[in-house]
């Protein structure tokens, strides 16, 4: 057996070894861009079936132990060389969405993010997926107001309410409970001015008989298909419903061939 290799170097700890080295160079030079190129396979360990699974096993954990916690101090959930960071924000999507509908939701969770790669560090801080929406009294006052101003001009009541659902991650369950009193609420106040102002006609009470048929069908579809989703296929729907709203107010009526009344 031809043993013609030379060693480099021997007993000494990986921490200590001349890969260890190389390997810190290559990740500090190359930082979360490792990723970005394919060099570094992940996708198995980063992808967002997997993030939902381990926050299903986080959530669950906390639920057993719910009773031994001390809900004065916060929980602290430590991922050790979270790398481009990818893992953190599907895990936290995901985990956020459970735990605001889950029997926990007033847990202090704190998620810590570490690697020994201060190129990687420096990106997490400067990625815009990672800022928190900034949440409160103050900031869900103002968009009940924007959302009823839009409202009022528009008669498109539940858009802004929607879209700010979405962006504080809730669940499905979480969301629909929020927005959809809001809409209704803002629905009926918006009939009954209208009705006061006289905009109210035959011609119009007839179209509104003439579509509950077909609006009532589409809500028996919609109970039917919702108990079907999941979160990201619920989140996925609404966003595919708010972009064809926006489109069919900027898409000139002609090209689905109508005519407006002179």
């Amino acid at each position: 057996m031809d043993d013609s290799g030379a060693t480099i170097e021997q007993d000494v700890r990986f921490s200590e070894s001349i890969l260890w080295k190389l390997q810190r160079q290559y990740y500090d030079l190359r930082g979360p861009q490792a990723w970005a190129s394919g060099a570094v396979p992940s996708y198995v360990t980063t992808n967002p079936y997997i993030a939902h699974v381990y926050a299903h096993i986080v959530l669950a954990y906390l639920r057993d132990a719910a009773a031994s916690l001390d809900r004065e101090r916060p929980i602290y959930i430590v991922e050790l060389a979270a790398g481009s960071g990818r893992f953190a924000y599907l895990f936290l999507k995901a985990f956020h969405a459970l735990k605001n509908a889950s029997s926990v939701r007033a847990l202090d969770v704190r998620y810590v993010m570490t690697d020994f790669t201060r190129a990687n560090v420096r990106a997490w801080a400067a990625q815009p997926a990672f800022k928190p929406v900034k949440a409160g009294i103050a900031a869900d006052v103002t968009i009940g107001i924007l959302n009823g101003i839009l409202g009022g001009l528009t008669g498109l009541v539940g858009i802004v309410m929607t879209i700010w659902s979405q962006w504080r991650g809730w669940s499905k369950d979480v969301q629909r409970t929020v927005f959809q009193p809001v809409i209704f609420a803002a629905a009926v106040l918006s009939a009954i001015s209208l009705g006061l102002a006289g905009a109210v006609t035959v011609e119009t009470a007839k179209l509104f008989l003439l579509g509950l048929p077909l609006m009532l069908a589409g809500l028996w579809l919609g109970f039917k298909l919702y108990g079907k989703l999941d979160d990201a296929a619920f989140r996925k729907v609404i966003l595919c419903l708010l972009v064809v709203a926006g489109l069919s107010l900027m898409v000139p009526a002609s090209i689905f061939g109508l005519v407006a009344a002179r």
